[in-house]
């Protein structure tokens, strides 16, 4: 198992399709690499080869074809193990797309409660906050905005305003 856990957002995905009837697809981004290749053989093993699009299996995928893709999408859903910042969900947050992310550590503290956490190691738990974040309308509402909230908390002009008041304090401490 990967720290990306995708094989567990794939086996999610096929209980949301059984015990949710979901018809959406799931769209799986990234590029055309041994990895990717073991997930798009799960794909086949599981039959949901009509239900699962890897666009990246064919090319690569622009960063206009990404925006498009998140454009058009109903959810964002990152299911890692493991990262350092994961700044994704919050690209989707920036396009107004409610997240379900791993509940680890990092996640707490880069999205606090602009997210549906789920146990990543739960492929119930897993599917359960993806099927709320697509059918309850309060709770998606609530998580787009707080979304675009926590967005401008990681603008660029707010990094380089703190990044700039870091070099004046250290400047005052050396005078």
């Amino acid at each position: 198992m990967s720290t990306k856990n995708v094989p567990r957002l794939i086996q999610a995905f096929k209980i949301l399709l059984e015990n949710h009837s979901f018809d959406g697809y799931l769209v799986l981004v990234g590029k055309s690499d041994k990895f990717s290749e073991r997930i798009l053989k799960l794909v086949k093993e599981m039959g949901l080869e009509e239900k699962i699009i890897m666009p990246g299996m064919t090319g690569f995928v622009s960063d206009e074809e990404t925006v498009a893709l998140r454009r058009e999408a109903s959810a964002y859903v990152f299911p890692s193990l493991k990262e350092g910042f994961s700044l994704t969900p919050l690209e989707a947050q920036y396009y107004g797309l409610p997240c379900a992310i791993s509940d680890i550590p990092c996640h707490k503290e880069v999205y606090g409660n602009s997210v549906l956490y789920f146990n990543p190691y739960d492929i119930n738990d897993i599917a359960e906050k993806i099927n709320t974040i697509l059918h309850d309308s309060e709770t998606r509402q609530r998580i787009i905005k707080k979304g675009y909230e926590r967005t401008k908390l990681y603008s660029w002009e707010h990094t380089a305003k703190i990044t700039l008041g870091v070099f004046k304090e250290a400047l005052k401490i050396q005078e």
